[in-house]
């Protein structure tokens, strides 16, 4: 059974090895947020998480898909 202390979000974060999985990104409208890369190894030496695209909103790309039906 795994164990360990009991930590809040902020806690976590204080953390050396979680700070590397907080992504950064500035928006159109310049606003700046924040996220938490859910792959905690790296894929390759040349894989660059400041290039990673966001997950799409909600029907974001439903036009495209639905005329290719």
């Amino acid at each position: 059974m795994p164990a360990g202390t009991v930590r809040n979000i902020k806690e976590v974060f204080e953390i050396d090895e979680a700070k590397k999985l907080v992504i950064e990104r500035k928006l159109k409208n310049g606003r700046i947020i924040k996220g938490v890369n859910s792959i905690s190894f790296n894929i390759s030496d040349n894989f660059n998480k400041k290039n990673m695209k966001r997950p799409p909103h909600l029907n974001e790309h439903k036009k495209e898909i639905l005329k290719n039906l």
